[in-house]
Order: structure tokens, then sequence, then C-alpha cells
């Protein structure tokens, strides 16, 4: 009778001190509630603070006029795309400053902006274009000379500067490399383009990019298939397909290595189009080897008699 009553008291004490636990837990929550509220509220009060700050609203609406100055007087056909990456650029470090200072403008700034940056990366696109089917026209199929070593020498470091160096089986001698000047001057304005476009390069504008840097090296592609399936002598086949190897091997692999390293992604339209050019340069190249001769066993006079 005992035991059941001392177990009946413990029972109760039990119960009692998990009461006493979900009460604090319950109260628990209640508190982080209200601390969440506060927090929430304090940080609303923070952004209408912001908002009605007589230095932000100034340099909000500054920042709105010289976009509006800026678009009138550098979103135009006389101004190179370069130069107008550069004055975006500068311009988005001097955000970036002001966001270290707890002022937010890098947003603002490219919203201001991106319509026309994406109407001009369009047009200067298709400028790029007309200028790679221009120059497909005048190609001689010849490899580039220099009348200088160091002429050589000058566009080699060139091509090594920009991240597409030319590799030793092209190079000659001292003054010949089987690459066309036509394929020579295609891969350093594609890498510039291609830099200027990466480093305005936002969320929004991304695909715009990815567009334009496509639609210009698909044309200078379709000029190369047309010349391996065009080319009558075997050594202009091989200098075309010196040309395409130059381009899918070196060009297009750097173009994919540097738009990976900005977005995080592989440009999958690209390695496409490389895949393609390559596949038409195996194909090509397998019908340049030469074929095996059989020879024709010799008898002697007696043997044959």
């Amino acid at each position: 009778m005992k035991i059941a009553q001392r177990r009946q008291k413990q029972d109760r004490v039990e119960n009692m001190d998990e009461n006493r636990a979900e009460k604090k837990k319950a109260k628990d929550r209640v508190n982080n509630m209200d601390k969440n509220l506060a927090e929430k509220k304090t940080a609303k009060d923070r952004v209408e603070n912001m908002n009605e700050d007589p230095l932000i609203v100034w340099s909000s609406n500054e920042l709105r006029l010289l976009a509006s100055h800026l678009i009138k007087q550098m979103f135009v056909p006389q101004v190179s795309l370069n130069t107008l990456v550069e004055c975006i650029v500068l311009i988005r470090s001097h955000c970036e400053q002001l966001t270290q200072v707890g002022t937010d403008f890098y947003y603002q700034w490219d919203g201001h902006i991106r319509t026309s940056l994406s109407r001009t990366l369009k047009e200067t696109g298709e400028k790029f274009m007309e200028a790679v089917k221009i120059r497909a026209a005048e190609d001689f199929l010849k490899p580039s000379y220099f009348q200088k070593p160091q002429n050589l020498r000058k566009i080699l470091s060139e091509l090594d500067y920009l991240g597409i160096p030319m590799p030793e089986y092209y190079i000659k001698n001292q003054y010949w490399i089987s690459i066309t000047n036509n394929t020579l001057t295609f891969s350093k304005m594609y890498i510039g383009l291609l830099e200027d476009c990466l480093n305005v390069a936002t969320h929004e504008l991304i695909n715009t990019i990815e567009e334009v840097l496509f639609l210009v090296l698909r044309v200078q592609v379709h000029h190369l298939q047309t010349l391996l399936h065009t080319s009558e002598l075997d050594r202009e086949r091989q200098l075309v397909n010196d040309n395409a190897k130059y381009l899918y091997d070196v060009v297009i692999t750097r173009t994919l290595e540097l738009h990976e390293a900005v977005t995080g992604y592989r440009f999958t339209n690209l390695l496409s189009l490389q895949e393609q050019l390559r596949h038409e340069s195996f194909r090509i190249e397998r019908k340049l080897e030469p074929t095996p001769q059989t020879s024709i066993p010799k008898y002697s006079t007696t043997e044959y008699i």
C-alpha cells in the first residue's frame, strides 16, 4: 500500500515537472516570436529611414540624372562598345564604394541603363556579324605572311596577351604561319567582344550577351565549314582545316573558360558549335590522309616461268 502511494506521488511530481518544461518552451516560443517581430519592425524602420534620408534621396536623383545624360551621349553609334564598357565599369566601381559605407546604388544603376545597354549589345552584335561576312567574302585562303620577324613576334605577343596563343605547329618559320589573316582578325576581334560583354554582364543581361556571342561566332564557323567542303585543292583544305582547328581548339576554348569564370556554368550553345566544327574538321582530316600503297611483289624471271 505504501509502495503504491509512493509511486503515485512520484508520478505526480514527474507530471508537474513535465508541465513546467512545456510552459517554459511555450514561453520561449512567445519570446522568440516577439523578438522576430521586433527585428522585422527594426529592419522596416531602417529601410523607411533610408528612403527618407535626404542624402539617399539626393544621391538617387543624381544617379538617375547621370544615367539619363550617359544614355544620351554614350549610347550612340559613334561610341564603340569598348569605350562604353569602360565608362560603365568606372561608374559601377564608384557604386561599390558607396555600398561599403552603407548605401547600395549598384543595382539601381544597372536598372537605369539596362534597356539601353541591351539594345546596344544587340546592335553591336549585328555590326560584328556584318563585318565577319564581308571579310569572309574577301578571304583569299593564303597563310599569313609577315615581312619581318619582329612583325610575327608582335602578333604572337598580342595573341598571348589575349589568351589565345598560337600553337607551335602553325608557325612555319620566322615569316609564315598557316593561319589566314581572316582568322587572325576574327580571333582578336571576337575575344575583345567577349571581354567587353562579360565586363558588363549581369543576371538580367546574360541571355542577351550569350545570344550575341553565339550568333557572331556562328557566322565564322559557317564560313569555315563552307570552305572545308568547297576547297578543291588538298593544300587549300589543309589550310582551312588548320584554321578550323585553331578556332575550336584555342579561340572557342578560351571563350568557354572566360564565360564559365564569370557565370559559373557552361555555355552549352557554344559547346555545340565547337563540336560541330570539330566533327567537320576530323572528317576532312581523314580524307587528307595519304592512302597506303600496296606493294606489288616482284618475281624473278625463273619464278615467273
